[in-house]
């Protein structure tokens, strides 16, 4: 679809840049990870197809977070405080007086700022791969900003954030692309430094929004101990285990993450991605996506590239085909899938 239209929002004298997409019942503010930029992530057909998902049961609301982006640099690197009012601020310039939050990374931090300081404006909060403080320890900062200001721009950073595609050139010359478009090399170790003094575990009680905490299993990035610690702390709080290493939720079986999305927020079985007759043994959407490919003999490692996910995630689902169908091998399966009509 291209990027859509960019329009900005005035933060305490600093401009937000911020789109709006779709025409949903409910208003849902995507806060990003450590870096972004609105306009360049349309680039990317996994994060465009993941966005448009979003926007299909929801007036959907992206921004870049001040000093990254199309937004302004502020003159310090920006508090935890401040970043979590750039969502109010972008909230009022679209006039939405109430949403759900959807942080990812950083950003789950930030939403969980916003939401225990305004509640009332808060209907759901979703953080993934995110936790209660800093995503880089203080006592080896240093040490990663280093490395960040040599590799800066060169796209690497999708072997920890993305490991399932992480081999293939383009999710990498365009994650390098992000990279160059988002934030210089030394404002990017600013905002690490800053990051550092990040700790929201004082605010959490305030939370009262609904909240849903995903996290894989492999992150990464962000320990899983991270986001088990950031749902412990938020009363009521769901959290949800996801198999894999994908720190990002664009590539590895992202329908996954877009179902528990939309049920979350919407109070309802997602019906974007399930538009489909009803499939033999109690079979899901994904596992009818792997066993097609596995009856056109695809490999576990084909048809994690071709799903964006990874080969240990394709294993994963192939034991559940084999006992929901009640086969023990690929042949068997693949004959299960013929005589079922999914090829």
């Amino acid at each position: 679809m291209g990027s859509p239209a960019t329009s900005f929002a005035k933060s305490a004298g600093l401009h937000i840049a911020y789109q709006v997409v779709g025409h949903g019942p409910l208003d849902l503010v995507y806060v990003p990870s450590a870096f972004g930029h609105v306009e360049v992530m349309w680039e990317s057909p996994a994060v465009e197809r993941f966005l448009c998902e979003l926007a299909s049961f929801s007036r959907l609301i992206v921004f870049d977070k001040r000093g990254t982006g199309l937004s302004d640099r502020p003159r310090s690197a920006p508090t935890l405080a401040e970043r979590a009012d750039d969502i109010r601020a972008v909230m009022d310039a679209v006039g939405s007086p109430r949403a759900a939050l959807f942080g990812m990374s950083d950003g789950g931090v930030i939403a969980a700022k916003f939401a225990a300081s305004e509640p009332e404006r808060v209907s759901h909060l979703i953080a993934m791969g995110s936790g209660p403080g800093t995503f880089v320890a203080p006592e080896i900062a240093e040490e990663a900003i280093a490395n960040i200001e040599r590799h800066w721009g060169d796209g690497g950073i999708i072997e920890r954030g993305a490991p399932s595609v992480a081999h293939l050139p383009s999710i990498r010359a365009w994650t390098a692309r992000l990279q160059q478009h988002s934030v210089s090399p030394g404002a990017m170790a600013d905002l690490i430094r800053m990051n550092t003094t990040f700790d929201v575990r004082p605010d959490l009680p305030s939370v009262v929004a609904p909240t849903l905490v995903l996290h894989r299993t492999g992150d990464l990035l962000y320990n899983i101990r991270e986001g088990r610690e950031l749902a412990a702390r938020i009363t009521g709080a769901r959290f949800v285990e996801l198999p894999g290493t994908d720190h990002l939720p664009y590539y590895e079986d992202a329908d996954h993450i877009l179902d528990l999305i939309e049920e979350f927020v919407t109070g309802r079985p997602p019906t974007t991605r399930s538009r489909r007759p009803a499939a033999p043994a109690g079979l899901s959407t994904r596992e009818c996506d792997i066993l097609r490919l596995v009856a056109l003999g695809h490999t576990n490692q084909q048809i994690a590239v071709e799903l964006f996910i990874s080969p240990h995630t394709v294993s994963h689902h192939l034991r559940g085909i084999f006992a929901k169908t009640m086969t023990t091998n690929r042949t068997q399966a693949s004959a299960f899938a013929h005589d079922h009509e999914l090829t």
